[in-house]
């Protein structure tokens, strides 16, 4: 069972929110950062695109944007013609990507392989970092095992993940379907910056795919790392 069950998330505190792509453990991953007072009005923008567009159940587990671009994004397309799924998905996944402009900067990361857990501390001790002088914070990634949030502090990060009964997780409702839904727009990030690296010319590029992706350029794996 996930922990990210019915848990609440404090509303001054930054959470960072952790999407992946790619067949290697974190082969190319997305950050994005929000203050837990934020998270309201991007979760109800994220239930809009995905609700009114592709009319996914925003209360069940959400496809990776791997499969929505391939028009595999639940039981509504098993009725429809194939390639009017896969159009329908690639329409959305450009207006999703689109959108990630009106979030804070995406922070991507290009990684080399190595095995899942070691990527994953890495990944906890450079958040930790990126604090900024602010005593603790939370993550939270799609893992394996399922959703799972960890504490983050100046002197490092608490390697245990939280469970839901956590005092650090009880100030804002997040039950654990919104919680992916959050994970989403990280997830296609991640996405989109491994295609944008895969296809850098515009004659191979997927069609659903914007042409310039400024934040998708910029690579902070060696500051990972290091």
């Amino acid at each position: 069972m996930s922990n990210a069950d019915e848990i609440r998330i404090p509303r001054d505190e930054p959470i960072f929110i952790v999407g992946t792509s790619g067949r290697l453990p974190l082969r190319t991953i997305c950050v994005l950062e929000l203050m837990g007072s934020e998270v309201p009005w991007y979760r109800h923008r994220w239930i809009t695109l995905l609700g009114d567009r592709l009319r996914i159940a925003t209360t069940e587990p959400i496809p990776h944007p791997s499969r929505i671009v391939n028009g595999k994004y639940g039981a509504r397309t098993r009725s429809v013609n194939v390639r009017a799924a896969q159009a329908l998905g690639q329409q959305c996944a450009r207006r999703f990507a689109e959108a990630l402009d009106e979030f804070p900067k995406p922070l991507i990361a290009h990684m080399p392989k190595q095995h899942s857990q070691q990527a994953e501390q890495r990944m906890l001790r450079w958040l930790c970092t990126r604090l900024a002088g602010r005593p603790s914070g939370l993550a939270v990634i799609h893992t394996s095992q399922g959703i799972t949030w960890y504490r983050l502090t100046t002197d490092g990060p608490v390697l245990e993940p939280l469970p839901p009964e956590s005092p650090a997780l009880m100030a804002l409702p997040c039950p654990a379907a919104e919680v992916e839904l959050l994970l989403t727009p990280a997830k296609l990030g991640a996405y989109a910056a491994y295609q944008h690296r895969c296809y850098p010319h515009v004659s191979y590029r997927p069609t659903w795919l914007p042409l310039e992706l400024p934040w998708a350029d910029e690579d902070i794996a060696q500051e990972i790392l290091t």
